[in-house]
């Protein structure tokens, strides 16, 4: 790799160095880089952070050791570093316990809540039983003393690392050829599905005056699995498209109330053959809300949030109500109540898994593929809005749709 020399950006930027054999020292900016090359010249992708004047002394460990390529970054305080760790750069990272008077387990619930995956350590130079629990219990990978930590530590911490990066390499290329194989099917499925509905669509009207109910009944009934199967192709194909990162929304000023009320009227047969009482209360013309939102995805949202209502409720209710809450960023809640089996505990994260279904105790057939709540989750979050749950098993759910009110 050729020399491309040293260049550091104004304030608490980090000082980019990268060089074919040599190693440059940062000059005196609060934050610094180092590359360490192959026996070729090139960089790797590892990223090395280290946090704090303690981890900073790890720096020679790391250089000195020659039998590993990666880049190796400083930070003095937090805030740079949770920016650092944002950014994906980082695969290992080395804070002390106190760093500029701020608790080192700031830093692992950052990288815990942010789903950051590299390896934590925390440098104690003291460490304690208590410590090393609250620690680990915060997410960190191992303690360590700054003035114990042997090079053979050092190199089989940056070796399990290299093997976890190429597995979730590996498992990363695997699921992509295995959603655009599922994408590749599901449009196989629907070109057919489309045809068979065409034809009974002509049948349908070709014996209208018939007075076949057996006929009319076996064209019904054609219609509605093709419906279906339509249905678990569509999940399919939005499933990939969120895998890879290909789901766009289409914003467009829609109107809340009336979006609710249309969903409502389509599931209305549903809820009669379930016997489940479907409630929306109509709202005065001066009360209805309207902002900016992809007008089909978030029919399906709520279309999935109310269906599922009604599947898991035997007897009772199922009702959807609207609050705004004006403020520096005003938003609108979306809930959905129902009187069904409840969730336990234990499955509140589960329900949100793609193919996984929680056991339930309800004494009706319930058709489900397991990927409706984990679409509407990924929906929601591209408005930029977030879904919450209560429930109580046996008494019933609520889940909560927010939302900005966005007016583009």
């Amino acid at each position: 790799m050729p020399n491309t020399g040293d260049s550091q950006a104004d304030g608490n930027s980090i000082v980019s160095l990268v060089s074919g054999s040599q190693m440059y020292v940062a000059s005196d900016s609060e934050d610094h880089a180092w590359s360490v090359p192959d026996a070729e010249g090139s960089v790797s992708a590892i990223g090395i952070l280290l946090v704090g004047e303690s981890a900073k002394t790890l720096k020679g460990e790391f250089l000195n050791s020659g039998t590993f390529e990666a880049s190796l970054y400083y930070s003095k305080n937090i805030i740079n570093a949770t920016r650092l760790l944002d950014s994906g750069e980082i695969d290992i990272c080395i804070v002390d316990a106190w760093v500029d008077g701020h608790d080192a387990i700031e830093v692992l619930e950052f990288i815990r809540g942010n789903h950051i995956y590299c390896e934590s350590i925390i440098i104690d130079n003291s460490p304690t039983v208590q410590h090393c629990s609250q620690y680990f219990a915060a997410g960190a990978t191992d303690v360590w003393r700054a003035d114990a930590v042997h090079p053979s530590t050092v190199i089989q911490i940056v070796q399990n690392t290299k093997y976890r990066m190429r597995t979730i390499s590996q498992y990363r290329e695997e699921i992509l050829r295995m959603s655009e194989h599922l994408a590749n099917m599901a449009h196989e499925l629907k070109n057919p599905l489309n045809a068979i509905k065409g034809f009974n669509s002509l049948l349908v009207n070709a014996i209208a005056k018939s007075d076949s109910k057996r006929q009319k009944n076996c064209i019904s009934r054609v219609d509605q699995n093709v419906d279906r199967i339509n249905f678990l192709i569509n999940e399919m194909l939005d499933l990939s498209s969120i895998s890879l990162d290909k789901l766009v929304l289409s914003y467009d000023r829609i109107n809340l109330n009336e979006l609710i009320s249309e969903v409502c009227d389509n599931l209305r047969p549903f809820a009669d053959s379930q016997e489940v009482e479907l409630c929306f209360p109509e709202c005065e013309e001066h009360k209805q809300v309207l902002f900016d939102a992809d007008p089909d995805r978030l029919y399906q949202v709520i279309s999935n949030l109310i269906s599922n209502g009604l599947k898991y409720t035997e007897k009772g209710t199922v009702s959807v109500s609207i609050d705004v809450f004006i403020g520096d960023v005003s938003t609108v809640e979306i809930a959905v109540a129902d009187t069904g089996i409840g969730i336990r505990p234990q499955d509140f994260k589960a329900i949100f898994n793609q193919f996984q279904q929680v056991s339930h105790e309800i004494g009706k057939k319930v058709d489900s593929t397991g990927l409706g709540l984990s679409i509407t989750l990924s929906l929601v979050k591209l408005h930029g809005g977030r879904l919450s749950v209560e429930s109580e098993f046996g008494v019933g759910s609520k889940f909560v749709v927010t939302l900005p009110l966005l007016h583009l």
